[in-house]
Formats: C-alpha cells, sequence, structure tokens
C-alpha cells in the first residue's frame, strides 16, 4: 500500500510542476504499443533440467503530457499500463524414462510511471523524435500459464498434453511469490511523426532492478526487457 502512495504521489506532482507552467504550454497524446517482454537473469543451474527463457507477446497503454522547453527539447510524462513478463521451456526426463516437457508463460502487469528527456528534428512534412529516461513502476496483476506435456508415440510431434493449470500472478518478497511489487529501469524511444500528429515509433524498457523475490531460491536475479512497436497520437 505504501509503494502505491508513493507512486501515486510522484505521478501527481510531475504533472502538477508540469502543469504551473500553464495548459497552453502543453500537448497531449495517447500510444499503443505491442511488443515481447521478456527477463534476463540468472539460476541456479541443474545439469538434470534443461531449462531455457523466451519472449511472449505483450501490449502497453500510454497516456502522456509534452512540455516544449526549448528550441529541440521536450520533456515528457505519463502513464502506461504494461504488460511484462517471459515464457520458460523446461525439459527433463522422469524415473520411468520418459520425456517431460513443461511449458511455461508468466505475465505482469505493471503501472508504470515514465519520464522522458525528449529531442525532436524537423524532416520532411513531420519530425523525428528521440528520447530516453527513468521509469518506475508497481505491479497490479498478471496470470500464469503451466502446460505440462509427456513423451507420447500416438501423438502427431510426439508429446502429449496430461495437464494445464491457471493462476494468477503474485507480487511480493516471499518465496512463492512471482515478482517484486516494483520494478525501476529505462525507457527508449524513437520514431517519426507526421504533420497531423500521428507516430510510430519504436521502444525499449530496460529494467535496471531485481524483480525476483528476496527469498526464491530458483531465481539469482531478473530483469524485465520490453521492445516494442508503437502507434501514437499527439494532441495539437
Amino acid at each position: 500500500m505504501k509503494t502505491k502512495l508513493l507512486l501515486s504521489f510522484l505521478a501527481l506532482l510531475c504533472f502538477k510542476s508540469m502543469a504551473q507552467d500553464g495548459l497552453k504550454n502543453f500537448t497531449y497524446g495517447i500510444r499503443v504499443t505491442s511488443s515481447n517482454a521478456s527477463v534476463g537473469r540468472n539460476f541456479i543451474a541443474n545439469s538434470s533440467i534443461n531449462y531455457s527463457d523466451k519472449s511472449i507477446s505483450s501490449f502497453t497503454i500510454s497516456g502522456f503530457a509534452e512540455h516544449h522547453v526549448g528550441k529541440l527539447f521536450y520533456i515528457q510524462g505519463g502513464v502506461n499500463y504494461i504488460v511484462k513478463g517471459y515464457g520458460t521451456d523446461l525439459t527433463t526426463v522422469n524415473d520411468m524414462g520418459e520425456f517431460l516437457n513443461l511449458n511455461r508463460e508468466i505475465k505482469a502487469n505493471y503501472i508504470e510511471i515514465p519520464i522522458y528527456g525528449l529531442f525532436r528534428f524537423n524532416a520532411g512534412k513531420g519530425n523525428f523524435f528521440i528520447g530516453a529516461g527513468p521509469y518506475a513502476a508497481i505491479g497490479v496483476g498478471g496470470k500464469i500459464k503451466r502446460e505440462l506435456f509427456v513423451q507420447s508415440t500416438t501423438a502427431n510431434n510426439g508429446l502429449e498434453l496430461v495437464s494445464e493449470e491457471k493462476e494468477k500472478t503474485s507480487f511480493g518478497n516471499d518465496a512463492e511469490d512471482d515478482f517484486k511489487n516494483l520494478d525501476f529501469g529505462t525507457n527508449v524511444q524513437l520514431g517519426y511523426e507526421f504533420k497531423k500528429g500521428f507516430n510510430l515509433g519504436l521502444s525499449l524498457g530496460i529494467g535496471m532492478y531485481n524483480v525476483s523475490p528476496k527469498n526464491n531460491q530458483e531465481n539469482i536475479d531478473v530483469k524485465h526487457a520490453n521492445l516494442g512497436l508503437s502507434l501514437g497520437y499527439r494532441f495539437k
């Protein structure tokens, strides 16, 4: 609860300070991003288990406010609803000599507050933009899907689905939790904005904070990452 109140306060303080210069000095916009979410992590090795990570499909819905500071430089702040997470493939052999495959997809939903220093350069009938800055985020939900396959002589692909489970993603700092409540890192964006305000962009989110729960013995270090393609509109 304290962390949620802190992020809410920071967001309010950011927009309040920006608004002191007057609404007429600001432009506002919305953005939708389709992306791939993944993690960078180290984990305790086990010679009997083949463990590999993979990215998952995710998305971000954003609202932002932008202030023209001077010439080419802008300050942009906003609020994102973003899906982070990753997938894993775990393969091993049981005591009966059967090949087992556990396919797991972990999605973690966050409310994220980014702040960018942004440069805009006129080009043709629009402008290029590039920017970077920090973000802070808090987990608000998510879901985990697990599928267990076993070696089969009748299945077309050689594997038979024997169980499927779904549960909610949990946030905290205990061994049974999936991620810590908070996430911090850096966002980078670049793209092109057309004259009427529509824009296309690439974005990269790089987590700099270990979100693995302190008492989780499986993961030593886990940091989020998101790479996406966005479509947005800035009201002028």
